[in-house]
């Protein structure tokens, strides 16, 4: 399996998890994208962590990777001063050592999406443009997710977690 979290893919389809699977010649692989922009890669991870509990004799390739220079506008100061290009990536397999994820808490919330966000490619077809579109480039309100992100944060760290 091939999971690869990314929110700026070259092509809309097929999925640049496609792409590295072909480069890599892995045809018995399946392969999708996460869209989760920060969070694609640990959504993977988890992904990854919840299908070698099912089968430990699979071999999952997570990655993460950006190219988000190519989505910033680089007149807003606020934003291109903090988003930029880069790529990792891990191979998750089985073991019966009793290693690996331990516990993860993932989550999300849509109710904030004006605070960080980016349009998509305006539709050429008018009846279906719901709303103006500056273009898809990255927009985001920094002081008001950084104080959300602080808090978020805290009180995932203080919360219990159950052990998988």
């Amino acid at each position: 399996m091939i999971v690869l979290g990314t929110i700026s893919c070259e092509k809309a389809m097929p999925s640049c998890a496609c792409l590295v699977q072909k480069e890599l010649e892995a045809v018995n692989a399946f392969a999708f994208d996460i869209n989760a922009a920060c969070s694609g890669f640990l959504y993977g991870l988890d992904l990854a962590d919840k299908y070698i509990r099912n089968n430990p004799d699979m071999k999952i390739l997570v990655i993460g990777a950006e190219n988000l220079s190519a989505r910033t506008n680089w007149q807003d100061r606020n934003t291109c001063v903090l988003f930029g290009d880069g790529a990792g990536a891990c191979l998750v397999t089985g073991n019966d050592q009793g290693r690996g994820v331990l516990a993860s808490q993932l989550y999300a919330d849509g109710r904030l999406w004006e605070l960080l966000h980016m349009d998509s490619a305006p539709s050429l077809n008018p009846d279906l443009c719901t709303q103006p579109s500056d273009g898809p480039f990255i927009k985001m309100v920094g002081k008001d997710v950084f104080r959300y992100a602080v808090r978020a944060m805290a009180d995932a760290i203080i919360r219990p977690i159950s052990v998988s």
